[in-house]
């Protein structure tokens, strides 16, 4: 494995892959398909994971998230 910072080693869990995002102000496509893969699994969201999926959403609509590929 090549020289990596906590930052670019894919999240665990749902919550450190909000925590990313949300530190670091962009979001990637790796990020997206973590995201995505965690969320489509069968998996009863907790309060906090529900408050944030609703951050990363409102954060990306008003513009306040970096979209980077």
């Amino acid at each position: 494995m090549s020289a990596q910072t906590i930052d670019t080693v894919a999240p665990t869990s749902l919550i450190q892959a909000i925590e990313k995002v949300l530190r670091s102000g962009q979001i990637t496509g790796e990020d997206r398909q973590v995201l995505q893969a965690i969320g489509s699994s069968e998996h009863s969201f907790s309060s906090e994971e529900r408050e944030g999926i609703q951050a990363l959403r409102d954060r990306l609509q008003w513009g306040w998230l970096q979209v980077v590929d």
